[in-house]
């Protein structure tokens, strides 16, 4: 619950065991949503490449083959966002 000193006063910073808590879940939650934005970013790249090399006539083998490292990576942001 938050403390309300009187106009043009400042109040002491106390920060309680609660807070505290929810500062450590933000940090967590901020550190994840970096984590997946990272990896989404990555991979988003990689399958727009693959799209454009499908639709301007690649063979499909070789494109699917070019995905097959980042199943990997694909399996951590699906990870991430359920913990999220």
């Amino acid at each position: 619950m938050a403390d309300f000193a009187p106009r043009g006063q400042k109040l002491g910073r106390r920060v309680g065991a609660l807070d505290q808590n929810y500062q450590a879940s933000l940090e967590t939650t901020e550190r994840l949503l970096s984590a997946l934005m990272h990896d989404a970013a990555a991979l988003r790249s990689t399958v727009r490449n693959a799209l454009l090399r499908l639709r301007t006539g690649a063979d499909p083998g070789p494109v699917r083959a070019s995905l097959e490292p980042w199943a990997r990576t694909l399996k951590e942001v699906k990870r991430l966002a359920r913990e999220l």
